[in-house]
């Protein structure tokens, strides 16, 4: 066991399953105990029924500069420059991940990197802070201008990347590769969880987190009074206008970054 800073603590993580292992993990090494509550569910695109590029719009060819001759799908993504991949899931969900060599890949995080590496491919650029913002100061992604930009994600995610990127020159299109559900709980479960003593509860997107407070809408104020850990400014803002009393700010997702602000609430 690394140290018992969290002994005696019991955290409760809303990452969906398969995200949450890592951190349950890191959590047991310091003597804390966790309980997996995934507010999200995450389903991919059904192929057969759903094209991952229903959503995006097609610039015209380069050939022929024509709106109406447009490239084939295929064609379009195998002609970008770069790609980005906003989450783990967009990597695990994506039936495409054969580039060419001068294609620029980047990924949003860490984890995301680590998703990519898994599946044999390299990434370019890995921002500093881990969000739309972050990616966006990337020396990689200003100059722009002409360049054609394929965006990996979850359906309906934060249009604010694709927005700047459109308005700073470039050719942009999303390719959706899974949904994200509000997950079916019993009230029992959810009755059950209200006795237990959670000493933090861990979200690490704003969708998660709206669904936490949906989930324990009758339990608004025992959820309220127990210390939330999130991944963001935004997640910090959300958090605070629904009502937490105390929200702590992970510099970003990853489990380092998570148990650095849990330990520090709970020194040892």
């Amino acid at each position: 066991m690394e140290n018992e800073s969290l002994k005696n603590k019991t955290i409760m993580i809303t990452r969906p399953e398969w995200q949450g292992e890592l951190l349950k993990k890191a959590i047991e090494r310091r003597g804390g105990a966790v309980i997996l509550f995934p507010t999200l569910i995450i389903k991919p695109i059904n192929k057969c029924n759903y094209s991952p590029f229903a959503s995006a719009s097609f610039p015209p060819s380069r050939e022929s500069g024509s709106p109406d001759d447009k490239m084939t799908k295929a064609g379009f993504l195998n002609s970008s420059d770069i790609l980005i991949f906003l989450s783990a899931n967009a990597v695990k969900h994506s039936p495409i991940l054969n580039f060419k060599a001068e294609q620029k890949l980047v990924a949003i995080g860490t984890g995301t990197a680590a998703a990519l590496f898994q599946r044999g491919l390299s990434v370019d650029a890995v921002p500093e802070h881990f969000s739309s913002e972050g990616l966006l100061d990337l020396p990689l992604l200003h100059q722009v201008t002409g360049k054609t930009i394929a965006i990996f994600c979850g359906e309906n995610s934060r249009p604010y990347l694709e927005n700047e990127l459109i308005h700073r020159g470039a050719n942009v299109f999303s390719i959706i590769t899974y949904r994200r559900e509000r997950p079916v709980v019993n009230k029992k479960t959810i009755d059950a969880l209200t006795h237990q003593t959670l000493h933090a509860i861990v979200s690490t997107s704003a969708e998660s987190l709206q669904n936490l407070c949906t989930l324990f809408e009758s339990h608004q104020h025992w959820l309220h009074r127990i210390p939330l850990v999130v991944i963001s400014k935004r997640m910090e803002n959300l958090a605070k206008s629904q009502g937490f009393h105390l929200v702590l700010l992970a510099d970003n997702p990853g489990e380092k970054a998570i148990i650095k602000v849990l330990s520090t609430k709970y020194p040892s």
